[in-house]
């Protein structure tokens, strides 16, 4: 008995192999994706792991330019210019109000100058309350100053070099060197930064290198310092 092709069947049986097909293929990709994805490892020694940790170390850290315990508001002898014989207070005094009228130009202090008594009084602006701190435990100022404002964070241009990790006080560690620049929205600042403070181009000093002991614990590698805080 001769059997007679239905088209409509034919057609319904090519779409279904061609569905079969596409599902096939999007799977085969999808399990690509996730195995690509799985390799991520984050406890993998590698420097964007260590790039991403030392980002997120450094996004807490700030250069931060001390108050000497002060506080705010606080306020200084206007000297005169023209004066050039200083005691040693006087010259500290004078070098710190170049300081703070670098924070008054980034606005994170103002002024106010009493004539009569000849002195100029600092507090902090609304920006420079959020700026303000007194744990600056992992500050990048010279002396890793305590209490002060922070005037500008940083992060890592390129992770140089580092060592195998090895067991040390039962963790796993690793020594990182790498380089370090103004973070991106902060570099807006850089010329009033570099001339109120100097030490500013020691710290970015291309030709130094910064290091850091990272440490890995269950999940992912984190800065040894922020273990113990």
């Amino acid at each position: 008995m001769n059997t007679e092709t239905n088209p409509t069947n034919s057609m319904t049986k090519k779409r279904l192999e061609s569905g079969i097909k596409r599902t096939v293929f999007t799977s085969i990709i999808a399990g690509s994706v996730l195995f690509m994805t799985g390799c991520n490892d984050t406890k993998e020694a590698s420097k964007d792991n260590f790039k991403e940790t030392l980002n997120q170390y450094l996004g807490d850290s700030c250069f931060l330019v001390s108050d000497n315990r002060r506080g705010f508001p606080t306020s200084f002898a206007i000297l005169p210019k023209e004066k050039t014989f200083l005691s040693m207070k006087d010259q500290w005094e004078r070098d710190a109000q170049v300081r703070y009228d670098a924070l008054v130009d980034l606005g994170l202090l103002k002024t106010e100058v009493d004539t009569e008594q000849s002195e100029k009084t600092y507090n902090l602006t609304e920006a420079g309350k959020t700026a303000y701190t007194n744990d600056g435990w992992n500050s990048l100022s010279s002396g890793r100053a305590k209490a002060g404002v922070c005037v500008t964070r940083f992060e890592v241009d390129e992770v140089l070099r580092f060592t195998e990790p090895s067991a040390k006080n039962g963790y796993t560690v690793s020594r990182v060197w790498y380089s370090v620049s103004l973070a991106k929205d902060e570099q807006a600042k850089q010329e009033t930064l570099f001339k109120a403070f100097p030490e500013l181009t020691e710290v970015l000093s291309s030709q130094k290198e910064q290091s850091a002991i990272l440490v890995l614990m269950n999940d992912q590698w984190v800065h040894e310092k922020s273990i113990n805080h």
